[in-house]
């Protein structure tokens, strides 16, 4: 009979590690489905722990199906769920017929947010406005109504509890930051993280965007 777990443990005894130390990083990724390295001491360990056994981790994900992004740039591991598309594979034919894992995930409110802010951060990108050195862009919240108004027509919900859960939805995906009292001041700032590549179709957000574009410049060449 093959016993999977003890082929795991010796393989993680040999590596010179223990095997809390892949359950540790299990437990979290299927948790919060998300490791970035920057955001804590613990996903620092997490995060340099799983480049020791990188290959154990992808292996055991893919025994239930579950795909598994890892973003050196970003320093940055995710999950999907099974017969989801993974950033690699949005817009190939070769996956036509699996589920978008984040519209699945998501309500109305929080994917409207979430496509608005990455066609506004994928502008800033076009327009190389991104100098912070975490390369996070900040967006004022009259900017904000803008941007989901003219990317998607969406009109947000006069609940701010509505409005603030879907950010703490964002928050949890890694995508934004704000401030707690976002709300009460009208000057705060949310912060757009460059984690939001990953949760939606680059192709497809620049397409997109150059869209967008073309009527301006009908108008400037007929002038």
């Amino acid at each position: 009979m093959i016993n999977i777990y003890n082929d795991v443990h010796d393989e993680v005894r040999h590596r010179g590690l223990d095997i809390d130390d892949i359950q540790a990083t299990l437990s979290h990724l299927l948790g919060g489905g998300v490791i970035n390295r920057e955001d804590s001491q613990r996903e620092e360990r997490l995060y340099d722990l799983y480049l020791r056994f990188e290959d154990i981790v992808k292996d055991w994900f893919a025994l239930a199906g579950i795909q598994l992004v890892h973003n050196e740039d970003l320093q940055s591991i995710r999950i999907y769920a099974p017969n989801s598309e993974t950033p690699e594979e949005f817009g190939d034919q070769a996956t036509e017929g699996k589920s978008n894992n984040m519209s699945s995930r998501l309500n109305s409110e929080e994917s409207a947010y979430l496509i608005a802010l990455a066609l506004y951060y994928e502008q800033k990108m076009r327009e190389e406005r991104i100098t912070d050195i975490e390369m996070s862009v900040e967006i004022s919240q009259e900017e904000f109504g803008i941007a989901l108004a003219t990317f998607t027509g969406y009109e947000p919900s006069p609940s701010k509890t509505i409005r603030l859960d879907a950010l703490k939805t964002l928050k949890k995906l890694r995508a934004v930051t704000f401030n707690k009292d976002l709300f009460l001041d009208g000057d705060n700032p949310l912060v757009i993280r460059a984690h939001i590549t990953g949760l939606l179709p680059k192709d497809t957000l620049r397409a997109y965007l150059a869209d967008l574009e073309k009527p301006e410049e009908l108008e400037e060449n007929e002038i």
